[in-house]
C-alpha cells in the first residue's frame, strides 16, 4: 500500500498508466482533499483523467479523511513550509500509516525526509515498475515522454539520469 498526492494521480491517469499503482501497491490510500481536488473539481471541469481517478477508487484506490489526531499533525506539518492542503494530507496519512509516500512536491518530499519516510517520485514508480518485470525498457522510456507530455515537470538532468539507466 503507498498513499498518493495529486500530481502523480493526475499524470498517470492522462496516459493511461494509473493502473501502475496498483499493480505495484495492491491498494493507494488518498486524502479526502486529494479525491475532491482530483476526482471532484476535475470533474466539473470535464477532465478525462478525474473520471479514471474515480473508477480507480471504486475499485482499487481508498479514499480517508484525516481523524481529529491526523488534524493536528497536519496543522505542524503545514506549519513548516508552504505546502497545499492535499500535500499535507498526503504526508499526515503517509506518517500515521508508515506507509511509502507518492509525491512529485520538492518541499514535501523535502518535509517526508525529516520523518524518514519513504517517498516515491512519479519518475521512481516508473523505475520500480521496469525493475520489477512489470514494462519493459522500452515501454518504460515512452511512459516518462508520456508524462512529459502530458505535462509533469521533470527536470531534464532527470531525464537525462532516466533515460541512462532505461538504455
Amino acid at each position: 500500500m503507498i498513499v498518493s498526492n495529486s500530481t502523480p494521480l493526475i499524470h498517470l491517469a492522462r496516459i493511461g498508466q494509473l493502473e501502475l499503482l496498483n499493480r505495484l501497491f495492491r491498494k493507494v490510500l488518498i486524502p479526502k482533499t486529494v479525491f475532491d481536488e482530483v476526482v471532484v473539481k476535475g470533474e466539473e471541469q470535464g477532465y478525462s483523467d478525474a473520471k479514471v481517478i474515480r473508477k480507480a477508487t471504486e475499485e482499487w484506490m481508498e479514499i480517508r479523511e484525516l481523524n481529529e489526531g491526523e488534524l493536528k499533525e497536519l496543522e505542524n506539518i503545514l506549519k513548516i513550509g508552504p505546502l497545499g492542503r492535499g500535500e499535507g494530507e498526503a504526508i499526515t496519512l503517509a506518517k500515521g500509516a508508515k506507509l511509502p509516500l507518492l509525491i512529485d512536491d520538492l518541499l514535501g518530499q523535502k518535509i517526508a525526509k525529516i520523518f524518514a519516510m519513504e517517498t516515491y517520485w512519479t519518475t521512481s514508480i516508473i523505475l520500480k515498475a521496469f525493475t520489477k518485470g512489470l514494462i519493459t525498457k522500452s515501454e518504460a522510456k515512452e511512459i516518462i515522454e508520456d508524462l512529459i507530455n502530458s505535462g509533469l515537470r521533470i527536470r531534464s538532468e532527470v531525464v537525462v539520469e532516466l533515460m541512462k539507466i532505461l538504455s
